[in-house]
């Protein structure tokens, strides 16, 4: 089933591509989580494959730590892709590609790399048979994509102002993927010693409509197929903006905060040299031995 129009999507990171990159602040830290995490990894990575690249932030952080022969950095936007292709590294290949069909042979990528970009998949466990597919044995999956808190304020707000106002209610704000989901979701896809963690990130706005001009400006805006297609009744967002700061108890301030949860998960394509969990009945020690009488 699917749930995102990718044509609309598209569309909004094109323009997005077109704002100022310091719009881009979520995703710069979204980076800096992923690299903080393959610094922990004692190996190196010579062949990466990035899904969603935006400007090319990741590419920059990996060639400081990784001696790297091929780097294929992606997006669904060619005007994101444009904007990545100017970095002059040798290694460095830009393609313009949905990631919902990926076109590379099995086998031949030592990493792979998406920041806060595959909760746009409409099949994400499909996409993530893909990657494991792509992944050489004992390649490593790395990425991150908004969780389930994130927006959890600003879908409620707009839902009951747009019921006050029309009697009924469209969805504004994308379903998000909870923790122990990616964790679950890896392990279909068949992924080793997969690892999941997030860290919510509270941003302050200087009102509501501050806060949806940023989403905009992310293309992180509404990309859903159910969305309403008209134009929206202005009163339901200042009806909103009234409903959210009085949930947040902001005494007469217009200043109000959106929570953004980050969800990072980790996993390795199995190899024979990857530590394997003990069998039952094969350990060597008594745990009674140790506990007192």
């Amino acid at each position: 089933m699917h749930v995102f129009d990718r044509k609309i999507l598209t569309l909004h990171r094109n323009r997005a591509a077109q704002k100022d990159p310091l719009n881009n602040f979520l995703f710069v830290q979204g980076s800096e989580f992923l690299i903080d995490k393959l610094a922990d990894i004692q190996r190196s990575f010579t062949s990466i494959l990035e899904l969603g690249c935006r400007r090319g932030e990741i590419v920059d952080l990996l060639v400081k730590q990784y001696p790297i022969d091929l780097y294929i950095q992606t997006d669904l936007s060619y005007l994101m892709c444009y904007q990545a292709q100017r970095k002059r590294h040798k290694f460095l290949c830009t393609v313009c590609l949905d990631e919902e069909n990926l076109p590379f042979r099995p086998h031949i990528f030592d990493l792979i790399i998406s920041n806060l970009n595959l909760h746009w998949i409409n099949d994400l466990p499909g996409c993530l048979a893909q990657i494991y597919h792509l992944l050489k044995p004992d390649g490593l999956f790395l990425a991150s994509v908004f969780g389930g808190q994130t927006l959890n304020l600003l879908r409620e707000v707009l839902l009951q102002a747009e019921s006050e106002i029309t009697g009924g209610a469209s969805p504004r704000v994308i379903p998000f993927i909870d923790l122990q989901t990616a964790g679950n979701l890896m392990q279909r896809a068949g992924f080793n010693l997969s690892v999941t963690d997030s860290q919510l990130i509270t941003v302050q706005y200087k009102n509501l409509f501050t806060l949806m001009h940023d989403l905009q400006a992310m293309g992180e805006n509404n990309n859903l197929l159910a969305r309403f297609s008209g134009i929206t009744n202005r009163k339901i967002f200042l009806r909103a903006a009234e409903i959210y700061k009085k949930k947040l108890n902001q005494n007469g301030s217009e200043i109000i905060e959106a929570n953004f949860e980050i969800i990072n998960f980790l996993g390795w394509r199995p190899h024979s040299s990857q530590p394997k969990p003990l069998k039952p009945g094969s350990a060597t020690i008594n745990l009674a031995d140790f506990l007192s009488d």
